[in-house]
């Protein structure tokens, strides 16, 4: 047999683990093992129970010299990030006893083979400049963890189109998950509340940059913030009332916008009454 065997949790069981003998015999030997997981590290569930209960058995017969362990039992559990369980099994006793030495004892160790998934709750999050915070951006995971993983996000504005003031710093955040969280809520980025009527939406796009542990940690799909603009324009003249003098050929209006227009605004202005001017007369 060998000194060490590995086995990953989709196994099931155990195979192939082999006992052999130094020489050929010429009676039955009845060999028993024991061992199992045992006190494992708090960062696996223990997979299986000891192989002691009940005790397992090998016969050899006369001339046999090597035989196979009967396999036993490996639970298979959906706990991610688990560190490697170790099993050790060992030789208890022999019948005959005489003239037969137990050799020394084999590791078994068990690795984790599931995967967790890191993923925004939804593809899409929106908020108006004046919220001045993003909220309730929660990040979760497929399946339960045995120990701590850190996360980093990144993103933020970027290139945005001419009509919008670039909301707030790039984004460079790192979320923490403790052994057993599956969902955490990111910490809230600013948003700039800028005075700026009629802009057009702005599009953050925030994504996962890496994690640690990375091994069999998969990082999920982008997630849109759309900043939409929560600014009203109000658009007066600057007076009531104009006065003119008939003989004058144009007359100049000004008109005032209450904030500052991100790109050209055309306004059209329509005739409410006449009052006491007559159209083709009077203008």
């Amino acid at each position: 047999g060998s000194l060490t065997y590995s086995f990953s949790e989709g196994a099931g069981q155990s195979s192939g683990i082999n006992i052999s003998l130094s020489t050929s015999i010429a009676q039955a030997l009845n060999v028993t093992i024991t061992g199992g997981p045992g006190t494992q590290p708090s960062t696996v569930v223990i997979s299986g129970s000891d192989v002691d209960s009940p005790v397992m058995t090998v016969i050899f017969q006369a001339g046999d010299v090597s035989v196979p362990l009967p396999n036993f039992g490996i639970t298979n559990d959906t706990t991610a990030l688990e560190t490697n369980e170790i099993y050790q099994l060992s030789f208890s006793s022999s019948t005959p006893s005489q003239d037969v030495t137990l050799g020394n004892p084999t590791t078994i160790t068990i690795t984790d083979d599931d995967v967790v998934v890191v993923s925004f709750d939804s593809l899409m999050y929106s908020f108006p400049e004046g919220a001045r915070l993003s909220s309730g951006i929660n990040i979760s995971l497929s399946t339960s963890i045995a120990q701590a993983l850190s996360v980093t996000i990144t993103g933020g504005p970027g290139l945005q189109p001419s009509t919008v003031n670039i909301s707030g710093s790039d984004v460079d955040s790192t979320i923490m998950f403790q052994a057993g969280d599956v969902s955490v809520t990111m910490p809230d980025f600013n948003i700039t509340d800028d005075i700026t009527a009629l802009e057009t939406n702005e599009i953050y796009q925030l994504r996962f940059r890496s994690s640690t542990p990375s091994q069999n940690t998969i990082l999920g799909n982008p997630t849109t913030i759309i900043i939409t603009d929560d600014d009203v324009a109000t658009i007066v003249f600057n007076t009531t009332t104009y006065i003119v003098r008939e003989e004058l050929e144009f007359v100049t209006w000004k008109i005032v916008i209450s904030v500052p227009a991100p790109s050209d605004t055309v306004l059209r202005l329509n005739q409410v009454t006449e009052g006491t001017a007559t159209s083709g007369v009077d203008y």
